[in-house]
Formats: structure tokens, sequence, C-alpha cells
């Protein structure tokens, strides 16, 4: 494997994470609204 690849894949995995992340911290609000609410 060469490591352009190695680090495009880590790339994506970094990008799925942070997309992730935000979809986990987003749920979190809206979570805490509506019990408050």
């Amino acid at each position: 494997m060469k490591l352009e690849e190695i680090q495009s894949k880590l790339r994506e995995k970094l990008d799925f994470l942070s997309k992730s992340d935000k979809m986990n911290n987003v749920n979190g609000m809206t979570h805490k609204n509506i019990q408050e609410a």
C-alpha cells in the first residue's frame, strides 16, 4: 500500500468521524431542548 493511499484513507476516516461527531452534538442538543421544553 502506498503512502498516498494510506493518507487518503485516514483523511476519509477523519472526515467521517468529524461528521458523525457533529451529528451526535446536534442530536444531543435537540434531546436536551426537548427535555427542557
